[in-house]
């Protein structure tokens, strides 16, 4: 694929995306919302046009007016982990500037008690399960403004790294 087709696809790529967005109903990284608002920056700064920023952001307030209206599926592939890895990494890559530490804390209990119910279960899976939760936990830690011994001290950090007994299976 030459560059020429390649920048005609992520053009044609991008069109859809600003048609569009507004049916997906899910929100997580890799099947909905947040994976479209990182292409939306990525794309934005590979063609230097921040215009198109305008875009993923308003594919967050989206998903944020989605968070408020109830929204509460988990997962890191269409629900709040998926969400909030997003954001920790348009935070780490300069496309935004907001308060993730406030913003996302609020999850961190929820994303905990599912990510426990899925071990518990055996439900180690990546898109749907354990393992995704993990990544989000991971992402959080890694680029936290807290101090983070605090951030260690909280229930969830001290549960991922405590041994514990895996799900008989």
């Amino acid at each position: 694929m030459n560059n020429q087709h390649l920048k005609s696809k992520l053009q044609e790529i991008n069109s859809v995306i600003s048609k569009e967005y507004k049916s997906i109903d899910q929100i997580g990284v890799l099947s909905g919302l947040s994976g479209v608002a990182l292409f939306s920056y990525h794309y934005s700064r590979y063609i230097l046009n921040r215009v198109e920023n305008k875009v993923g952001e308003d594919i967050i307030e989206l998903i944020i007016n989605k968070i408020n209206d109830g929204y509460q599926y988990p997962t890191f592939c269409t629900g709040l982990a998926g969400f909030g890895w997003m954001i920790d990494n348009l935070q780490n890559e300069g496309f935004i500037d907001l308060p993730t530490d406030e913003l996302l804390s609020q999850f961190d209990l929820y994303l905990y008690e599912m990510m426990i119910l899925d071990i518990k279960s055996g439900n180690y899976d990546f898109l749907h399960g354990a393992i995704g939760y993990s990544i989000y936990f991971l992402s959080r830690y890694k680029s936290t403004k807290k101090n983070r011994e605090a951030f260690i001290g909280s229930a969830p950090t001290i549960y991922l790294w405590s041994p514990m007994p895996l799900a008989e299976g």
